[in-house]
Parts: structure tokens; C-alpha cells; sequence
């Protein structure tokens, strides 16, 4: 495993949630994503005669995977990278908006679908709710920066 793999491993703090029995062949595909990491990486570029520093950032999520998951895919068991990418900046947070508009959906649908016979486990959702909110005041400063850095292009 990378040192950046092992670091984004160690930050990982997901929220407590109660353990349930499940089934269904669905669970063979489930992983648990508890840390990634979005590092910058930048290089200046050139348009219309006048250069540009590039954005980008390195994606990478951390799944952890059991001894069975590791020995199945030839890999080490615990902290490993599920996905690696570089993309650019602004494909990044089109990932983030992509993602963002499908949870809401999913929230939507779930609401729909819920009924007093099988009620919300509500430990799970007070950590959804956690993480949304975090998420949004990450979304509002990060949104704050861009302003900025909008202010100082040419």
C-alpha cells in the first residue's frame, strides 16, 4: 500500500453505525469506503498566447477489505486504494455535484419506500445527516475559495 493510501487510512473517522444482519447476492459487490484523500497537483498551461496554472487533483479512495476480500483479489488485507485517478479541477467537482444530485435521489426514493414494517435504522442516518452536513460547509468554504481565486484571473 502507498504511504498516501496507509496516511488517508489512518485519518479515517467514519461515524458509528448499529451492525444488521443482511442477505441477498447484492452483498458480495458491497465495500466499505472509510477514507479517501484529493491532493492539487499543478502545472502551467497555455491559451491564447497567455499561460495558466492547471489545477489538478489526485483522487483516491480507501476501501478496507477483510482477509477473504484480499486473498480473492491477490491483495493485502485492510486499508487498500479502491480507486486512484488524476482528473482535472473542474471534472472534480462535476464529480462531486454528479454524486451530490444521486444521494439526494437516493434520500428521495428511500423516503418513498420507507414504512412503519421495516423503519430507518436510525443510527445510519444520523450519520448520513453528519456527513451532508459536513459536507456542505466543506462545499460553501471550498465554494468561497474558487470566488477568490476567480478575482485574481486574468
Amino acid at each position: 500500500m502507498s504511504d498516501k493510501a496507509k496516511r488517508a487510512a489512518q485519518r479515517a473517522t467514519p461515524q458509528e453505525t448499529t451492525p444488521l444482519q443482511l442477505s441477498g447476492p447484492f452483498l458480495q459487490r458491497v465495500t466499505t469506503i472509510p477514507n479517501g484523500s484529493a491532493s492539487l497537483i499543478a502545472t502551467l498551461g497555455e491559451g491564447n498566447g497567455k499561460p495558466y496554472l492547471v489545477p489538478f487533483v489526485d483522487l483516491s479512495l480507501i476501501e478496507e477489505l477483510s482477509s477473504e476480500e484480499a486473498s480473492m483479489a491477490d491483495l493485502d488485507p485492510g486499508p487498500n486504494e479502491a480507486f486512484a485517478r488524476i482528473v482535472t479541477l473542474d471534472n472534480a467537482a462535476h464529480i462531486v455535484r454528479l454524486l451530490a444530485a444521486e444521494l439526494a435521489e437516493v434520500c428521495r426514493e428511500y423516503d418513498t419506500i420507507a414504512n412503519e414494517k421495516a423503519a430507518p435504522e436510525p443510527s445510519r442516518f444520523r450519520a448520513v445527516l453528519a456527513y451532508f452536513k459536513e459536507a456542505r460547509e466543506s462545499l460553501e468554504a471550498a465554494s468561497t475559495t474558487v470566488e477568490g481565486i476567480l478575482k485574481l484571473a486574468r
